[in-house]
């Protein structure tokens, strides 16, 4: 049965506009990805005119909206758990969570799924963006009509690239530190991630 009274993500999208014209696109493309927020669930989904919303999971009232984060078609919650430092030294690094947003119209960004506000946003190469994917603590994305990049997800720095003279639509599927794509071309390209060394303390 309905749970929800009818959520017109649209009609919001049409009322924030600042010249009075309709939006041409009112979709809602994202998969919705859920959540915890303190002691409730909620439900992350993004509006391609309106921007990313979280909403109650019990009734759909809005929790946060961030409204210029337009024209996101892909969300995937990218999450670190407490771990200790690589290195060996200092206090155990805490669990972290990112919101992160694809955007063909502007880029990639990284959301604080609690209260929606942007950490950091990347630009990318104008075209259709594919999903994040999560690999080894980094996050790979493909892009339409450019190459694969590999992305940190904590602050948006690209960390490699690769152009393969084609573009990808194809979300990358990842398995252990490696990743597989197809690229519009119909090559099947298989990608090996290393993790750089941490040098221990010197003696």
């Amino acid at each position: 049965s309905e749970q929800w009274p009818s959520v017109d993500l649209g009609v919001e999208a049409e009322q924030a506009s600042s010249n009075g014209d309709v939006p041409r696109y009112l979709d809602v493309d994202t998969t919705p990805v859920l959540d915890k927020i303190g002691s409730g669930t909620v439900v992350f989904v993004g509006s391609y005119a309106g921007g990313v919303y979280a909403l109650d999971a019990e009734n759909g009232t809005r929790a946060w909206v961030n409204d210029k984060a337009t024209g996101v078609t892909e969300l995937v919650l990218w999450q670190e758990p407490a771990h200790a430092p690589r290195s060996g030294q200092g206090p155990d690094v805490p669990a972290r969570k990112i919101l992160l947003a694809s955007s063909g119209l502007n880029g990639l960004w990284g959301l604080d799924p609690n209260d929606g506000r942007t950490l950091w946003r990347r630009n990318l190469p104008e075209g259709g963006v594919t999903a994040p994917v999560p690999i080894e603590g980094a996050v790979l994305v493909g892009t339409t009509r450019y190459g694969i990049f590999l992305f940190s997800p904590l602050d948006g720095a690209m960390i490699d690239g690769i152009e393969t003279g084609n573009g990808f639509a194809m979300t990358p599927a990842a398995y252990g530190k490696r990743a597989f794509v197809v690229t519009n071309g119909g090559q099947l390209l298989g990608f090996g991630l290393q993790t750089p060394k941490i040098s221990g303390p010197k003696g």
